[in-house]
């Protein structure tokens, strides 16, 4: 045997053992966490148990962002740092490292640089925290380039 077909031939073992695991369980959530625990990703959970990747996503965002805090430092991590997120919403920057953490390793994050990248809407899942208020962009007026000079 060739090592591709080696390989393809454990890929195959290992996703019969991923059913395995989980034929017995009803709940779909259950069954998502079971192959999230084993190493699987999303799109390989969502291959091997023939769900949208969508149902995939929402199980894991359901899971980790438990609480409407969490939801919010999930949403402003679009746009403010642990310092300001932190200031925000009275919390602490373990709180907030632990979640980033957390959503990077379920797929829901990407590390960019410094800080974190939300991957997903929360308005999409119907995840939006209670009286949370995103906050508008700030809207700085254009400068107007002075008569008889040029502005590049």
């Amino acid at each position: 045997m060739n090592e591709k077909n080696i390989e393809r031939r454990l890929d195959q073992i290992v996703r019969i053992l991923a059913l395995i695991v989980t034929k017995d369980e009803k709940d779909n959530k259950i069954k998502v966490l079971k192959l999230t625990s084993m190493g699987f990703n999303n799109e390989e959970t969502s291959e091997i148990l023939g769900l949208d990747i969508k149902d995939v996503v929402k199980v894991h965002l359901n899971d980790v962002l438990d609480s409407d805090k969490k939801k919010s430092i999930y949403i402003l991590t679009a746009n403010k740092n642990q310092t300001e997120i932190k200031d925000m919403l009275n919390t602490s920057p373990n709180t907030i490292s632990d979640l980033w953490k957390e959503c990077t390793k379920r797929g829901l994050m990407k590390k960019e640089g410094q800080g974190y990248k939300p991957l997903f809407d929360l308005k999409k899942f119907n995840l939006i925290p209670k009286g949370f208020k995103p906050e508008e962009p700030e809207t700085k007026p254009e400068k107007k380039p002075k008569e008889g000079k040029l502005s590049f």
